[in-house]
């Protein structure tokens, strides 16, 4: 990563003129307001990133609504929604027009984490199908094409071309479609190769690895169909599973009487669950997510230096590229915080977890021993003990 000083010294024509610009997004001259300090710009940038953050939050199963987790709908972003996925997906088209797919591919995932763009998913899927990811670009594009027909006339070319990229690629993988009747029940459910098939799959075409795959229906746990099928490259196939009447809606069926848990012993005392684990858990989440901004803007940041180093050589930069300079030392400021997010959220979380395994070591007396403990209260943590 460079520094900011490095992009200080760097000299450009016209900023606009070389960025590219999404389909669909409206053409003019750039409106020029009051210039936004540097840490005015770096609050700006955190603030549109707490999309990353909030990815290591769901990713660790914790509350989805701490943190933002998927962009907003074209139609319901805000201005300045728009704007920073804007910003992105200029970026991330930048390094696509230079062949790096995998830094494209971050900057157009990040630029969805803010606004779910059709245009951006098309994207996205390019990118992996420049990086030899078909599996996985042909279900983005499946989801793209779908997208794009909700969002309007407006993404109908989205649409197409999400249909026409998709064609390409069929011959590289196996499609499977699995219908299900007579699954209204919510006690129905589905597994293809072992692993559980939301309704969300039901009837929805799905690109898989070519092999023998086997689809199972069940209700209230019990195996009501079972269905094997060899998926080929290049071929689709849709498994139908009738249940019909197997699946009737009511009661579940009657199940063993379960035996009386056993009465332990009274001397015996249930341990109490240790709280390092969870906090352990909270920090590594936000420490996943300091790394992500930190290597987004750094991405960013690089880009920036390279753009303005091509355009403007040794000579330094004149007055009008103080914008696109501003720019670049923002995403400095920012990628530099998320590493310090990081690495004390990943550092915290290792402490926590070494604490926890020494604890487990300690003999059960150790709290009346006089060993250190934490305690936890509304608005507050402390640590009691006596040496």
């Amino acid at each position: 990563m460079k520094s900011s000083g490095a992009t200080r010294g760097v000299r450009a024509s016209n900023p606009s003129a070389s960025r590219p610009r999404e389909h669909g997004a409206p053409t003019g001259p750039r409106m020029q307001g009051p210039r936004m300090t540097r840490w005015g710009r770096a609050a700006r940038e955190l603030i549109a990133a707490t999309g990353l953050l909030a990815a290591g939050f769901v990713a660790l199963g914790l509350d989805p609504s701490e943190a933002r987790a998927e962009g907003a709908l074209v139609g319901a972003a805000s201005d300045g929604e728009k704007a920073r996925a804007q910003d992105l997906y200029k970026s991330g088209a930048m390094s696509f027009e230079f062949r790096r797919w995998e830094e494209a591919l971050g900057k157009f995932r990040a630029s969805y984490a803010v606004v779910r763009s059709p245009n951006t998913h098309l994207m996205i899927s390019r990118s992996l199908i420049e990086l030899g990811q078909k599996l996985e670009a042909y279900n983005e594009l499946l989801a793209t094409e779908a997208e794009a027909k909700q969002a309007g006339e407006r993404y109908e070319e989205a649409a197409r071309k999400a249909a026409e990229l998709r064609s390409t690629i069929a011959g590289t993988v196996a499609v499977l479609t699995v219908r299900v009747t007579g699954g209204e029940d919510p006690a129905v459910t589905v597994l293809v190769g072992g692993a559980d098939w939301p309704r969300s799959r039901w009837g929805q075409p799905l690109a898989m690895k070519p092999g023998e795959v086997e689809i199972v229906a069940r209700y209230h746990g019990e195996e009501r169909r079972r269905e094997k099928v060899a998926l080929a490259l290049g071929a689709s196939q849709v498994v139908a599973l009738d249940l019909g009447a197997s699946a009737p809606t009511g009661a579940p069926p009657p199940g063993p009487v379960p035996a009386p848990a056993p009465t332990p012993p009274p001397d015996e005392e249930e341990a109490p669950s240790s709280p390092l684990i969870p906090l352990a858990a909270i920090s590594a989440g936000v420490g996943a997510g300091g790394l992500a901004v930190f290597t987004v803007f750094g991405l960013m940041n690089q880009s920036t230096y390279d753009t303005l180093e091509k355009r403007c050589g040794g000579g330094g930069c004149g007055p009008s590229d103080q914008d696109e300079v501003d720019e670049g030392k923002t995403q400095q400021t920012v990628a530099n915080v998320g590493l310090i997010i990081g690495a004390v959220g990943l550092a915290a979380a290792g402490t926590l977890v070494i604490v926890e395994l020494a604890s487990d070591d300690e003999p059960s007396s150790s709290a009346s021993s006089g060993a250190p403990q934490l305690r936890l209260g509304p608005g507050s943590a402390s640590v009691a003990g006596a040496f």
